[in-house]
């Protein structure tokens, strides 16, 4: 184990500009903030993606549109900018936590620690996102130290193969996410809208394309872009307009969350790295579909999400499906 490490130093520079450069920029305000945490040993044990969390702040800035917020090529008119900060962490792991070896037709073990700032332009019907992801694959996540202490907390065995986890490098990923926002009449009294999206993620880490669609249901839905997983339909909560609005005054508001979607993944570290005589352990899929549902309720400024996700087979010789569900905690200013 390296006693010096970049990564920590990174992250100690990085909490000191997300949390005191706000405080100096006189134009940002603050919308939201939102927790996320993700795993799947609420349905089954670990294995595939099995645990993810990330703290995020979006902000908003009156001057967007003549400030380096303005995102290339995009429209300037009419159009409320903001911007996120984010942390976080994902973890995946093999199908056999208790083989030392790298086992060829199993997933190998990985962990990613990245920081995210993405640039949204929304208006009533579209969102544009343009965001960069930095961050550590392998040794430097500290993703063993983080599953091993889960277990032991909870009393499972300890996972055995860390030592094989996919080896220290550097991810840079660079994704943009075009979204509309549909609302119709309501149906039977209730309010929806419907929020489809494309999305494309260019990087160290992954090439994929995707697109897919969400459908709320339910009573006083905020005028936003909807509340969604950490690796899925982007950012959390982006408003329609500068002051988040509700049809009714009324401090509650309840909904239920539809989703499904599809991608194209021409590389994915996770799947593709190279452990054993130079080759991948697995043989990926280049398609697969997802699809997911959930509920939210909130109260004033407080607001509580669970959604549960479900995807087709990654790879060949996958025997267990990729399911894991998310809590979102969410404080809106």
């Amino acid at each position: 184990m390296l006693n010096y490490s970049p990564m920590k130093h990174f992250l100690a520079i990085f909490i000191v500009i997300f949390l005191l450069e706000p405080l100096y920029a006189e134009h940002w305000h603050y919308t939201r903030a939102d927790f996320t945490f993700e795993n799947d040993a609420d349905i089954r044990e670990d294995s595939g993606y099995t645990e993810g969390a990330q703290f995020s702040m979006l902000m908003y800035r009156k001057d967007g549109a003549e400030s380096w917020l303005q995102i290339p090529l995009m429209e300037r008119f009419e159009r409320e900018h903001f911007i996120t900060f984010v942390v976080g962490q994902q973890m995946y792991t093999p199908e056999d936590l208790n083989a030392t070896d790298p086992v060829t037709g199993d997933r190998p073990y990985a962990g990613w620690l990245y920081f995210q700032t993405a640039m949204h332009q929304s208006s009533e019907h579209h969102l544009d996102s343009l965001s960069l992801k930095v961050g550590m694959v392998g040794q430097h996540a500290y993703m063993e130290d983080v599953q091993k202490f889960i277990h032991w907390m909870i009393g499972s065995p300890e996972p055995k193969g860390w030592g094989n986890q996919i080896g220290s490098r550097l991810g840079l990923q660079l994704d943009y996410m075009h979204k509309w926002r549909y609302a119709p009449d309501d149906i039977w009294g209730v309010e929806s809208d419907v929020i489809p999206f494309v999305s494309g993620e260019l990087g160290t880490l992954s090439v994929k394309g995707s697109l897919g669609a969400m459908w709320r249901l339910g009573y006083n839905i905020p005028h936003d872009f909807g509340s969604s997983t950490m690796d899925e339909y982007g950012e959390n909560g982006v408003p329609t307009t500068a002051e988040l609005s509700y049809r009714h005054h009324d401090k509650w508001h309840y909904f239920l969350t539809f989703g499904v979607g599809t991608s194209v993944v021409l590389y994915d570290v996770f799947l593709d790295a190279k452990l054993v005589a130079d080759e991948p352990l697995v043989d990926k899929y280049y398609a697969r579909a997802f699809g997911n549902y959930g509920a939210t309720v909130g109260y004033g400024a407080f607001e509580m999400s669970y959604i549960r996700s479900h995807y087709t087979k990654e790879f060949k010789s996958q025997n267990l499906l990729s399911n894991y569900g998310s809590l979102l905690l969410v404080y809106k200013f």
